[in-house]
């Protein structure tokens, strides 16, 4: 049997079927390396600035307490706002600060309920002797020689250890008033540490 005469196409033109070549993975530039570390840095740093933040959140220290501030005119017993507003004022503080009516004080009140008055004016003042003619619930009452009287807190009575009779020396506002200070009592000085013992009922 004869071979072919003919031989195949790809004999004759020596055509070889398309082999495929296999694509080699690509190698990225430096520029898309850097470009690709400086995403990735940036993802990292965006995790830490809102971690640093919940931190920072959580341990952050309490605000200290804030404080206000308001003036008012004492009436003998209490300060009294240009508002109306009524704050008592503490006995003892104002019978050692010799608080006469008229003068005018500053209260600071603290966030965690403090507070305190401070002296900020003094009114005119006069000094005067007077005998205590009573003590009844909210005030004792001493007279002058002319005849004009005077309340006065419980706190500087008991102080001094004054009674009905004793004749004691006050601080009176110049321009008018119905409350005043003790100054001292015959032979007691502005110098015990405690009050005596309560005040005996009129």
């Amino acid at each position: 049997m004869h071979e072919p005469t003919f031989k195949s196409l790809e004999e004759i033109f020596s055509v070889r079927p398309t082999e495929t070549i296999a694509q080699q993975p690509t190698t990225p530039t430096a520029s898309e390396t850097i470009v690709a570390l400086v995403a990735e840095a940036k993802a990292v740093l965006a995790k830490l600035e809102n971690v640093a933040a919940t931190l920072g959140t959580a341990l952050s220290p309490t605000p200290a307490p804030t404080s206000t501030t308001v003036d008012g005119v004492f009436d003998g017993k209490h300060m009294i706002t240009d508002d109306g507003i009524v704050h008592p004022v503490p006995e003892n503080y104002a019978s050692k600060s010799k608080l006469v009516e008229g003068d005018m004080l500053q209260m600071v009140s603290h966030a965690d309920g403090r507070r305190y008055f401070k002296q900020i004016s003094r009114v005119a003042r006069a000094t005067v002797t007077a005998i205590l003619e009573c003590i009844d619930q909210n005030s004792g009452i001493a007279a002058t020689r002319n005849g004009a009287r005077y309340h006065i807190l419980h706190a500087p009575l008991r102080f001094f250890r004054v009674t009905p009779g004793d004749t004691v020396t006050l601080e009176i506002p110049v321009d008018g008033g119905t409350w005043a200070a003790i100054v001292g009592k015959a032979g007691v000085c502005y110098t015990e540490s405690r009050y005596a013992s309560p005040l005996p009922h009129a």
